[in-house]
C-alpha cells in the first residue's frame, strides 16, 4: 500500500480525494456567507479562501 504522497511520483490523486467533493464544499460556504449577512443584516463582508487544511469563511470590512 502506498503513502498520500505517491501521488506525486505517479500522477494519480491520493486516496479519498475527490475534486468535486471540494467543489461542493466551496458551494456551500459561499451559500452560508451569504444566508448570514441576509437573514442577519450583518454590515460585514464574508469571502471564502482554501486552505492547506480545508476552505475557511474570513469576514472582510
Amino acid at each position: 500500500m502506498g503513502s498520500i504522497n505517491d501521488h506525486r511520483t505517479t500522477g494519480t490523486q491520493p486516496t479519498g480525494f475527490d475534486e468535486h467533493d471540494d467543489l461542493k464544499k466551496a458551494h456551500s460556504l459561499r451559500a452560508l456567507s451569504y444566508y448570514l449577512v441576509r437573514t442577519r443584516k450583518l454590515s460585514r463582508k464574508f469571502v471564502f479562501r482554501k486552505m492547506d487544511h480545508g476552505w475557511r469563511i474570513i469576514r472582510i470590512q
